[in-house]
């Protein structure tokens, strides 16, 4: 997680800050995603990672682009809608298999260098190969609300024995 932290303070941005001021961020970046962020499969609030974050960037006086705050703004919004569409489908798992094969074809091994822009062929894998990204997520997406519901007419079924 601290590895993480460390990448997220690098793309909030930290125009300004002094040494002393960058650390500070840093460390309650790191306390903030050791705290929120366990990884895939965790039930990982997005929200309240993503608020987390936006409280820190206010707290440490972080200027960030006007680009990464819109993107935080509208992940929040998606976030909010799909907690109230369905309570249980949690966002960044079902993003899981967008975000490893983006990370797979897009950054450098160790996560640190992003290579898209650099590589027409890399270019060309993202654009042949995200339709069968997306096909794969909405698989996974398919069988969990399959198995929703079949968790939900159990339930049913359970009650209506019970009355």
């Amino acid at each position: 997680a601290a590895f993480d932290s460390c990448d997220a303070c690098d793309v909030v941005g930290d125009d300004g800050l002094t040494q002393s001021q960058r650390e500070g961020f840093t460390y309650d970046m790191i306390r903030l995603f050791h705290a929120k962020c366990r990884g895939y499969g965790t039930a990982v609030d997005v929200g309240e990672v993503l608020r987390g974050v936006l409280s820190l960037v206010r707290k440490h006086h972080v200027r960030i682009d006007a680009n990464y705050a819109t993107l935080v703004v509208n992940a929040l919004c998606v976030e909010s809608l799909a907690r109230r569409v369905c309570p249980s489908y949690n966002l960044l798992d079902g993003s899981r298999p967008l975000l490893v094969s983006f990370r797979r074809i897009c950054q450098s091994p160790d996560g640190r260098v992003a290579l898209c822009h650099r590589s027409k062929f890399r270019q060309t894998v993202l654009r042949l190969g995200v339709p069968a990204l997306y096909l794969r997520k909405n698989w996974a997406d398919r069988r969990f609300f399959r198995r929703l519901e079949r968790m939900q007419r159990r339930s049913r079924r359970r009650r209506d024995q019970l009355e």
